[in-house]
């Protein structure tokens, strides 16, 4: 039999919203709900004892005893009838009322006979369904049965307070989570930017060794800083030779792959501690902290040998290094001063045929090997 609802349009689409604003529809069983229907099945005395919600178009149970199926049309049940009531609504015997004794689910399962059902609110206060006890024999209940079934309606409605409250809960901590973890995404971008504009100040992008402003900053640190075993420090100021007539002979695009590969080579030939960088065009400086002059020496004639070696590679490109050594801390000489001398070193080394080490504290010291 279809059911109408003695309610507007308009209130019918609240109390549905309100329904859906619950988000219990279709949920998993829980006991809170499911001991509420034994409760009621047992103090009424009933087999069959359910919490319907009623739908669009469709009532589904959120508990049920006594009954196997989970939800039935909107148009064969008697919950909806409830819902329009302020208190209980209770049919003695169903194939005596106009209304139900066609219903399927009278002539048929579950052979509804009796019923008695009491409207379960939202919090918001409208009535989304019942609680509601179910007998295949017709009766009626006793005024001691309807004040315990209007008690455990109550309860339910409380259910219901309950959950929206913990759905609320769920949601803000969800829209946290949500927040927390942009937040380190962007946190992460940030990082991740500001890594790059890092790099970006501080390394040459053909070769990225660090770039000129980088290694001032970093060599005016250890000219700063105090070292053990006297506090030396030892420049080295790199030319690569006849640079030009490779970009002339082979091109621009050859030029930059030869830089990098001496580049890495000069990397690659001293400690992690020291510092290669591009100072400019076809020239590199590696700093050596805590590096006396002998032992910068060894190290200049070490890197020459290993550029040497590549041969072909960089189209026998050689290289000339000038050595300049000065003191750390308090009796440090400025930058500017150490990278003049070892830029003199460097003039005089091409001076002397280039492929060689120049050291500005022995000027007759001309290594070439």
């Amino acid at each position: 039999m279809q059911t109408e609802l003695s309610c507007t349009a308009d209130l019918e689409l609240a109390r549905l919203q309100s329904l859906r604003h619950l988000k219990i529809l279709d949920t998993a069983p829980e006991d809170p709900y499911d001991d509420l229907a034994q409760l009621a099945a047992f103090v009424c005395e009933a087999p069959i004892a359910l919490v319907s919600l009623i739908d669009h178009d469709r009532q589904w149970f959120k508990a049920r005893v006594g009954l196997t199926m989970q939800e039935t049309s909107r148009s064969a049940s008697f919950c909806s009838y409830t819902i329009t009531q302020s208190g209980l609504f209770e049919v003695s015997d169903a194939t005596l009322d106009s209304r139900f004794r066609s219903n399927p689910l009278v002539l048929g399962e579950p052979y509804i006979r009796f019923y008695a059902g009491m409207p379960i609110s939202s919090p918001d206060g409208f009535q989304v369904g019942a609680l509601c006890v179910i007998d295949r024999q017709p009766r009626q209940l006793t005024e001691e049965k309807h004040k315990a079934l209007r008690v455990l309606a109550r309860q339910v409605s409380y259910c219901f307070q309950l959950r929206q409250q913990l759905v609320a809960l769920e949601e803000a901590n969800s829209r946290a989570a949500r927040i927390e973890e942009e937040l380190r995404l962007s946190r992460h971008e940030l990082q991740k930017s500001n890594a790059r504009l890092t790099a970006q100040a501080t390394t040459d992008e053909l070769t990225g060794m660090r770039n000129r402003r980088s290694f001032l900053y970093q060599m005016g640190n250890a000219l700063q800083s105090e070292m053990p075993d006297g506090g030396e420090l030892s420049l080295l100021m790199v030319d690569v030779d006849h640079f030009k007539s490779i970009n002339d002979e082979f091109g621009h695009m050859e030029g930059d792959q030869v830089l990098r590969r001496i580049a890495a080579t000069l990397q690659a030939g001293v400690r992690r501690t020291d510092m290669v960088a591009r100072y400019g065009g076809e020239e590199f400086a590696v700093l050596l902290p805590a590096t006396s002059n002998a032992d910068a020496v060894k190290v200049a004639k070490h890197l020459c040998e290993r550029v040497r070696s590549l041969g072909a590679v960089i189209h026998s490109a050689t290289i000339s290094i000038g050595v300049a050594t000065g003191p750390t801390g308090a009796a440090a000489v400025d930058a500017s001063s150490l990278i003049s001398r070892a830029d003199e070193a460097l003039y005089r080394a091409k001076r002397a045929g280039r492929d060689c080490v120049w050291n500005e504290e022995s000027p007759l010291l001309h290594v070439k090997g």
